[in-house]
């Protein structure tokens, strides 16, 4: 008993007895010795493991806060970027509108009429669940349908359209394909040119430049077309007189 408590609280690895043989002990002290690295080891791994916890805790705590700062960082660059994104859109529609000015004063349109024209195809196309963007093209492309006569010579311009013919004609129904050539090389324009060129074609194939007819006139163009015409026949555009909305309405 007195043995056995010696080993247990002594934490003795092995009891050899008298008589031994030398190669059994030779064998019981490396196994003593591999013991003894095995645990060294295992006492330098924890300790390890404990210093590399202790590490990434703090690393953890560390990152935490650099991430909050990077998020706040990239939040705030974001507003930034969509308030410099919203002026420069801003500035554009502005620089649109006086661009329309100065079409109305070059093709002798009525002051006003680009604009009065955009928002009622805007109106429509909006009405008619068309998306915020092709409704934009929509108003973009009525503000600028006339952006083709300003290279027109001036006294074809000042003729009235229900007068022209032959070559005059001819030349005078080429402004919407100018409308387009003009706006095109500007990405966020193209496809209020394209509106552009096709909103005089007509459904039944007599219109110009073209001469497309029905569902293959682009839906844009045909939207700009009747709000064109409803303006332009309450201005006495079309027709030697002016009239009301509601005889504009029937007309169209």
């Amino acid at each position: 008993e007195a043995t056995i408590g010696a080993i247990n609280r002594g934490e003795v690895w092995r009891y050899i007895t008298k008589p031994w043989n030398e190669d059994a002990i030779l064998l019981i002290v490396r196994d003593a010795l591999e013991r003894q690295a095995l645990q060294r080891e295992k006492t330098r791994l924890e300790a390890l493991t404990r210093q590399q916890n202790e590490q990434l805790r703090e690393l953890n705590a560390t990152l935490e806060e650099r991430v909050r700062d990077r998020t706040a960082a990239l939040v705030a660059a974001q507003k930034s970027l969509q308030s410099s994104h919203e002026r420069l859109k801003s500035n554009f529609l502005t620089l649109i509108k006086v661009l329309s000015g100065l079409v109305e004063t070059r093709s002798g349109a009525v002051a006003g009429h680009g604009r009065r024209v955009a928002d009622l195809a805007r109106r429509i196309a909006l009405r008619m669940g068309l998306s915020q963007r092709e409704a934009q093209d929509v108003f973009v492309a009525g503000l600028l349908h006339e952006i083709g006569k300003t290279g027109l010579p001036g006294d074809l311009i000042a003729m009235p359209e229900s007068l022209l013919k032959g070559e005059n004609l001819g030349l005078y129904r080429k402004y919407p394909v100018l409308g387009e050539q003009l706006l095109m090389p500007l990405e966020e324009l193209r496809e209020a040119a394209r509106i552009i060129r096709a909103h005089r074609e007509r459904f039944d194939g007599a219109g110009f430049p073209d001469g497309a007819a029905g569902f293959d006139i682009p839906l844009g163009a045909r939207i700009l077309a009747v709000a064109r015409d409803f303006e332009a026949l309450q201005r006495g555009l079309l027709v030697q007189r002016q009239v009301d909305a509601a005889q504009a309405a029937d007309l169209v």
